[in-house]
């Protein structure tokens, strides 16, 4: 019963949720079949929100989601779980759309997760300019309108 009511407060939550998603994944991989069944109505609700809400997450933690809402799936997708169908699809509806955010998002907000990036882009910037300092003036010139 304390399972339950846990997990009917997680689903109620949603995305703001996101938080104890780890510690949900071995609640999916539980014995005992009274503290798995919640558990995935409460993954769908999490990974509904997590959709819902997926421009306004941060780069990581949309990285993160996904993550966890793949292990998720995995063990959801295990027919010795005995998962419905339909559950399973529904996650894999709301990863998928994670996942197309995830590769909408613009190359600056891409950064955090490759700091390397900045790293050859400064390497380029400043190479550019100490080589000919001239050059921008140049690139002026040849844009200006006449």
């Amino acid at each position: 019963m304390c399972v339950g009511s846990a997990a009917s407060a997680l689903r109620m939550i949603g995305a703001e949720a996101k938080t104890v998603v780890p510690q949900l994944v071995p609640l999916l991989k539980d014995s005992d079949a009274n503290v798995r069944s919640p558990a995935a109505p409460v993954w769908l609700s999490i990974a509904l929100h997590l959709r819902e809400k997926a421009k306004t997450l941060t780069s990581p933690e949309l990285n993160q989601a996904v993550s966890n809402l793949e292990s998720a799936l995995k063990i959801l997708a295990q027919p010795e779980a005995n998962f419905s169908q339909s559950t399973i699809a529904n996650l894999r509806v709301y990863i998928n759309a994670l996942k197309a955010e995830q590769s909408n998002r613009p190359f600056i907000k891409s950064l955090p997760k490759h700091p390397y990036i900045w790293g050859i882009y400064i390497f380029v910037l400043l190479g550019t300019f100490v080589i000919n300092p001239l050059r921008p003036i140049k690139i002026y010139e040849t844009l200006k309108p006449k």
